[in-house]
C-alpha cells in the first residue's frame, strides 16, 4: 500500500519547512538540514550504534563542502541539534571498532582540508566519548602522495585473526595509481605502516576506485578489488586475493556485464564491501555503475564466482541499510541520483539466504517549497535510532534551492517489524529468530598453540557483543571482540595470550559470548 504522510519540522537555520514524503509503509522519524551555504550535509551517512549508552543509536552525517561530521543522537523525539561536530573531516567512512582491545569502541576519521594531504585521527573510546577533544593517535600520509583517500576499512590482511586498518591513497606519479597502507593493531597500533600494496596503471584503463573487500575466497586473508575505467571494450573490476607476502598481480578480471556504449557505463564506479551477506562464510561485495545500469552483487566462494546477481533497477549508490523489516537478514538500499532530472530515488531490496533482484520498497521525495536534489546520494543504517528494537534507515540528499544552495539534509525512516519479508522458508530455517545466537565449541579442543572460535549472530543487522576468555577462577584473560557486530558467522583465533600479549599457562578456560542480555559459554582445554 502506498502511504502519503505530511511531515513538519524546523530547519537548523531557523526556517519552518513542510514536505510530503512518498513511501511504501515507512514513516519519517527524523529530518536534519545543513546550515551553511554549500555544506552538502548528507554526502555520507553512517551509524556506529549506541556509543553513549542512552538506548538510542547515533548517526554520523558527513558534509563534503563543510568538511565536517555532525553526530545526531537518537531519541523519542530526537533533537535536531547535533551532540558533537568534528571539523575538517572528509569522506564517508568514520567507524568505531575496539582497536586497542580495552572493551570500548574507537573512532577513526580522515581530517583533510582542501589542498592538504591531511591526517588520520584515531580517538580511543572512553566513558564520555563525545567529550574527547583531541585524538590519541595521528597518522600522516607519505609527503610524496596526494594524501589518504576518504574510505578506509577494517580487515585482517595478514591472517593473524586481528582486524587491521587499511587506508588508501592515490599516487600522482605515473604509472603508480593507488596504494593501500596497512596498520596492524596487534600488539599495539602505531603511526608507521606495517605493509603496503601498490596498484599500477595498465592498458585496460585507469584505476577509478580501490577497496579492501574482505575475505571473499575463505583463506583467512583479506582480498582487494580495483575498478578499471576508461578503456575499450568495457570497464572492469580486478580482484586481488590476499596472501603473505602481498602482491599486486590480479587473480581475476571481471568485465562489465552491460553493453556500456559510448563513454562506458563506468562499471566499478564504486565497490562496496558488505560482509557476509548470505551467511556462507565468505565475504561479498557490490559493484555499481553510473547512468542507467543497475548494481551487481558478487557473492564470495571458493572458487569465486564471477557471475553477478544483477538487481532489477538502476542505481549509482548502494550499501547495507540494516535489517529494517526485522526478519534476521541485512537489507540493501540503492540510490538512483539521476532519477527525474536528478531529484533522486531510493529502492530497498530485502535480504534473504538467496535474495531476489526485485525491489521491495521504493522511496522518493517531493518537497514544498524547496526542491531536493540527488535524494539517495548516501544510504545506510541508522541503527536503532528510535529505540524500538528495529533498525532504521538513513538517507542523504543534496539541495539546489536558493538561498540554501547545497546545504544538504538527511532523512531517517523507521524500520518496521510488520513489513513483509523475503525470508519465509521455514523448512530450511532461513527466517531465523532475532534473539537466537550460537557459540560453537572451539576447534581444536584440547589445543596447544591456538584455537578457532566461531559464533553466529542470527538476528538484526548489528548489535553489541563481547567475546571474552576467562580462566577457571573467573578472571578475565582476554577480550577477543567487543563492540557493534553485524549479523552472520564470525570466526576468531585465540593465540593463548592475554590482553597484555603474554602467554598464559596450561589449564581450563572458558569462552563467553555476551549478546544483549544473554550469555553463552564453552569450556576449553589448553595443553602445552
Amino acid at each position: 500500500m502506498m502511504l502519503l504522510r505530511v511531515v513538519c519540522t524546523v530547519l537548523l537555520f531557523g526556517a519552518a519547512w513542510c514536505g510530503v514524503i512518498s513511501a511504501q509503509d515507512l514513516d519519517v522519524i527524523f529530518t536534519a538540514f545543513g546550515d551553511v551555504y554549500e555544506e552538502d550535509m548528507g554526502y555520507g551517512v553512517q551509524s556506529p550504534g549506541d556509543l553513549n549508552g542512552n538506548g538510542f543509536s547515533e548517526v554520523f552525517v558527513f558534509s563534503w563542502g563543510g568538511r565536517c561530521v555532525k553526530v545526531f543522537d537518537g531519541g523519542d523525539p530526537a533533537s535536531e541539534e547535533p551532540i558533537r561536530s568534528y571539523s575538517g573531516i572528509i569522506g564517508r567512512s568514520a567507524w568505531s571498532r575496539d582497536i586497542n582491545r580495552d572493551g570500548l569502541k574507537d573512532f577513526v576519521c580522515n581530517n583533510r582540508l582542501y589542498g592538504e594531504t591531511g591526517q588520520i585521527e584515531i580517538y580511543y573510546g572512553c566513558e564520555n566519548f563525545y567529550a574527547k577533544t583531541e585524538p590519541d593517535l595521528i597518522i600522516y600520509p607519505n609527503p610524496d602522495e596526494e594524501g589518504f583517500e576518504r574510505e578506509f576499512e577494517f580487515a585482517d590482511y595478514n591472517g593473524d585473526s586481528y582486524l587491521d586498518i587499511v587506508f588508501k591513497a592515490f599516487i600522482p606519479d605515473y604509472p603508480v595509481e593507488a596504494r593501500f597502507y596497512f596498520f596492524e593493531t596487534y600488539p599495539v597500533l602505531d603511526s608507521i605502516a606495517d605493509d603496503t600494496l601498490t596498484f599500477w596503471r595498465d592498458v585496460t584503463g585507469y584505476v577509478f576506485s580501490a577497496y579492501c573487500i574482505g575475505d571473499v575466497n575463505g583463506d583467512n586473508y583479506a582480498d582487494y578489488a580495483t575498478s578499471q575505467i576508461g578503456a575499450l571494450p568495457k570497464s572492469s573490476v580486478k580482484v586481488f586475493f590476499g596472501s603473505d607476502p602481498l602482491d599486486s598481480i590480479p587473480d581475476l578480471q571481471i568485465w562489465s556485464p552491460f553493453e556500456e556504449g559510448p563513454g562506458g557505463g563506468e562499471f566499478g564506479r564504486s565497490i562496496v564491501p558488505v560482509g557476509d551477506l548470505n551467511w556462507d562464510n565468505y565475504a561479498d561485495f557490490i559493484v555499481t555503475s553510473s547512468g542507467t545500469w543497475p548494481p551487481c552483487i558478487f557473492y564470495g566462494g571458493n572458487p569465486f564466482d564471477t557471475i553477478p546477481k544483477i538487481l532489477e533497477h538502476p542505481g549509482d549508490v548502494a550499501d547495507l541499510c540494516g535489517d529494517i523489516n526485522h526478519d534476521g537478514w541485512d537489507d540493501i538500499a540503492v540510490g538512483y541520483t539521476h532519477w527525474a532530472f536528478g531529484n533522486g530515488l531510493l529502492r530497498v531490496y530485502y535480504g534473504a539466504r538467496d535474495m531476489d533482484t526485485i525491489a521491495d520498497l521504493t522511496i522518493w521525495h517531493q518537497e514544498v517549497p524547496s526542491p531536493v536534489h540527488k535524494f539517495g546520494q548516501s544510504v545506510g543504517s541508522a541503527g536503532d535510532f528510535s529505540g524500538d528494537g528495529v533498525v532504521d534507515l538513513v538517507v542523504g540528499a543534496h539541495t539546489y534551492d536558493l538561498p540554501h544552495w547545497n546545504e544538504g539534509r538527511i532523512y531517517i525512516f523507521a524500520g518496521d517489524s510488520t513489513l513483509p519479508t523475503d525470508a519465509d522458508d521455514v523448512e530450511t530455517g532461513y527466517n531465523l529468530p532475532e534473539s537466537h545466537d550460537i557459540l560453537h565449541q572451539n576447534y581444536p579442543n584440547p589445543f596447544n598453540a591456538s584455537t578457532l572460535i566461531e559464533y553466529e549472530l542470527l538476528g538484526t543487522q548489528s548489535r553489541e557483543i563481547e567475546l571474552t576468555i576467562y580462566n577457571i577462577l573467573g578472571q578475565k584473560v582476554r577480550t577477543l571482540r567487543s563492540g557493534l557486530e553485524s549479523a552472520g558467522v564470525h570466526k576468531v583465533f585465540w593465540d593463548t595470550r592475554n590482553d597484555s600479549g603474554e602467554p598464559v599457562n596450561s589449564g581450563v578456560y572458558f569462552c563467553v559470548l555476551k549478546s544483549g542480555d544473554r550469555s553463552f559459554s564453552k569450556k576449553m582445554l589448553y595443553l602445552k
